[in-house]
């Protein structure tokens, strides 16, 4: 049975949660001293700021008002624990975008979310692998 929550609201959600993990692989990017990651970490921040971005722009389109970004709370403080913390940022990402998913959604927007989507889960592999590799 598809949930008719309101998809202003949970677009509004999926735009806040790009923006922590966008500034969480900035953050990340800029701590990195392993090369491999360090890169990845930087095509995740560009990709979550333009699907931040595409997201905003149909928010507005949709008649929702533009969110104020959340206060950034989680730093990574240990360049150790910066793959995992993307990793789970990702991971709660991909959450949100399958939650967004379940609304009623103008066909538009619901092409633009699964085009994202599939990109954000790409990224969680990488992810995945970087961390096992470790």
């Amino acid at each position: 049975m598809l949930n008719r929550k309101d998809p202003i609201a949970a677009i509004t959600k999926l735009v806040q949660r790009c923006n922590h993990s966008s500034r969480l692989f900035f953050i990340a990017s800029q701590m990195s001293t392993t090369t491999g990651f360090q890169q990845l970490a930087l095509e995740g921040w560009q990709n979550l700021s333009r699907f931040e971005f595409e997201l905003r722009t149909e928010l507005r389109r949709l008649g929702g008002l533009d969110p104020r970004p959340p206060t950034f709370e989680s730093v990574p403080r240990d360049p150790a624990t910066t793959v995992r913390d993307c990793k789970n940022s990702v991971e709660a990402l991909v959450e949100e975008y399958e939650e967004t998913l379940t609304t009623t959604l103008p066909a538009h927007a619901r092409a633009m979310i699964n085009r994202q989507v599939l990109e954000v889960r790409k990224c969680y592999e990488e992810l995945v692998r970087l961390q096992s590799a470790a």
